[in-house]
Formats: C-alpha cells, sequence, structure tokens
C-alpha cells in the first residue's frame, strides 16, 4: 500500500511541474535616446524566455524581429514599444522615449572686407521673408566688420534657402541717400542636412571680399 502511496504522490508532483507556464521578461537598450533626423537608432533586444517579438517605433512602423534598426524621418519623441510572446503565449512589455531633433540655424555671421563703401546693410532671408527685422544689420565706417545674427531657428533644413543681400548707402543729392542692392547670395540649406550638431559652414565669396560662417546646432523646437 505504502508503494502505490508513492507512485500516487510523485505523479502528482510531477504533473503539476508540467502545467507551470514561462513567464517572458521584455527588455531592449536603444544605441541612442537623443538623435538627429535621419539618424540610424539600433534597438538591442535583452528579453528573457520569449518566442516572438513585435515592435511599435511610435511613428506608425513596426519590425517583428529581434534586434532591428530605425530612423525617424520627423522631428518629434516617439515612444518605442516592445512586446515578446513566450512559447506558452504569455507576454510581457517595455517601452523607451526617443527624442529626434533637426538641425537649425544657431548663429549667421558676415565678415566683409569691402572698403569701397562706409556704409553697408545686410539683410538675411529664409525662403524670400526677411528674418533680420532691421535689427543690427547698418555698419557705419570703413574696414572689416562683423555682423551676427542671433536665434535664426530654420524650421527644417530640408528645402530651406538661406539668402544674404548686401546693399550699400548712396547720396543722390536733392532726394537724400538711399539702399542700393549690390550682392545677392543664395544657399540651399540641403547641403547641410547630414551635418552634426554645432557644425560650421564656412563660405566665401571672393568677388565682394565677404566671408559666411553659419554655425548649427541641434534643436527641438
Amino acid at each position: 500500500m505504502k508503494k502505490y502511496i508513492l507512485i500516487l504522490v510523485a505523479g502528482a508532483t510531477t504533473g503539476l511541474m508540467s502545467c507551470k507556464k514561462t513567464e517572458p521578461t521584455a527588455c531592449f537598450t536603444p544605441s541612442a535616446t537623443d538623435v538627429l533626423i535621419g539618424d540610424v537608432v539600433q534597438f538591442e533586444n535583452c528579453s528573457n524566455e520569449y518566442l516572438t517579438a513585435e515592435w511599435n517605433f511610435g511613428d506608425g512602423s513596426n519590425a517583428n524581429v529581434g534586434d532591428p534598426s530605425h530612423k525617424f524621418n520627423k522631428q518629434g519623441v516617439y515612444n518605442v514599444n516592445l512586446k515578446v510572446l513566450s512559447k506558452d503565449g504569455l507576454t510581457s512589455t517595455s517601452s523607451s522615449e526617443i527624442t529626434v531633433n533637426r538641425l537649425g540655424v544657431k548663429s549667421l555671421e558676415i565678415v566683409d572686407f569691402d572698403l569701397s563703401n562706409p556704409v553697408n546693410r545686410f539683410s538675411v532671408l529664409l525662403n524670400g521673408e526677411d528674418i533680420t527685422n532691421g535689427s543690427a544689420n547698418v555698419v557705419n565706417g570703413s574696414g572689416s566688420m562683423t555682423i551676427t545674427f542671433s536665434d535664426l531657428s530654420i524650421s527644417s533644413l530640408s528645402g530651406d534657402v538661406l539668402t544674404i543681400i548686401k546693399e550699400e548707402e548712396q547720396d543722390s543729392g536733392w532726394f537724400g541717400t538711399f539702399w542700393n542692392e549690390v550682392a545677392r547670395y543664395t544657399y540651399n540649406m540641403n547641403a547641410y542636412d547630414q551635418m552634426d550638431e554645432n557644425s560650421q559652414v564656412i563660405i566665401t565669396e571672393d568677388a565682394e571680399g565677404m566671408a559666411v560662417t553659419i554655425t548649427l546646432e541641434k534643436t527641438s523646437e
């Protein structure tokens, strides 16, 4: 009789062990959480006891691979979610926020060595619209000069055109003075779309003895 009792207890124990389901644990690590538009983010899956993985990148894109990579094409904050499924049908989720920034123009510096006119004026246009508002753009006196327009925040470098207009003050006699445009420089900002933050672009216009330094920065605005 004791022999049968031992067999029944062993069988019951075995049955209880076989009914226990394996619970997965979702886990992942992004290669970066603060990136620029177009940067590739690698996601390392560190989940345990899972059979399949479902990724939602928060921008309408999904993936079903273990360790995906992804590029975000628009500025914003994205909530990346990973859902893992075990062989027993149990699930676990994990999420992480990715901040995607753009490059904007932090400052634009103009150095002019043209001594032909003591009074020059500069205007800066973005897609045809004056963004200097006439502030700090008139320089009196001869010699070299430096003008810095700060906080020129460009909405998006892709497709934007930056124009610098140089004018000289001229005397028309009885009618007083007027501003005459002597040079116009146009820069397509697409050329700088893939640069890193805090980069500088130096453009030299030898014909007018002018150098333009454009400083870019990463911004979430």
